[in-house]
């Protein structure tokens, strides 16, 4: 067997397992899944958790900022928020055209928030369209790849420790 052939299916695992994490995340918040849309999402999606994961110096000595904003960081995650606030306002639009026609589509998660911003009991926790990108925001970098990661550690883990995998396998 090839080493290169087992590295790219080994690479695979990843990007197969997003898919079957990440695009039931796009139907339920945004009644899509499928398109070039979804992959931009995915891509801005994946450099905005690279750099809230990565090494920030002002975290660790923050009279040292400067070192992050000069390394061009601040500027790279500033320029993927605004196109993730940029998707969530085409997104929120598109809904609200939906609104407008009387769909009789299932309601995503974009249709209860906005329902929920127009309920004058709710005004205090969805009164603006910031709190409701601000929810679609931390379901998407907070929950976007968990699962997948989660799911590639342990398949890792498998493959490190033959007798648990055979065991696995057994049951």
């Amino acid at each position: 067997m090839d080493v290169k052939a087992v590295l790219d299916e080994t690479q695979s695992l990843l990007g197969g397992l997003w898919v079957a994490d990440y695009v039931p995340w796009l139907r339920v918040a945004f009644g899509d899944g499928d398109g070039d849309e979804s992959m931009d999402v995915k891509a801005v999606l994946d450099e905005t958790q690279a750099l809230l994961g990565g090494l920030w110096v002002a975290d660790y000595v923050p009279w040292l900022r400067w070192v992050d904003t000069l390394s061009g960081k601040r500027w790279r995650l500033e320029r993927r928020f605004r196109q993730l606030d940029a998707l969530y306002e085409r997104v929120i639009d598109d809904h609200l055209n939906k609104r407008k026609h009387a769909s009789d589509e299932e309601d995503d998660l974009v249709d209860v928030l906005l329902r929920l911003h127009g309920d004058p009991a709710h005004r205090s926790t969805f009164g603006s369209r910031s709190h409701i990108k601000g929810i679609l925001t931390d379901m998407f970098i907070a929950g976007s790849d968990t699962s997948a990661v989660t799911v590639q550690w342990a398949m890792t883990e498998l493959v490190r420790n033959p007798d648990v995998l055979a065991k696995a396998q057994h049951e």
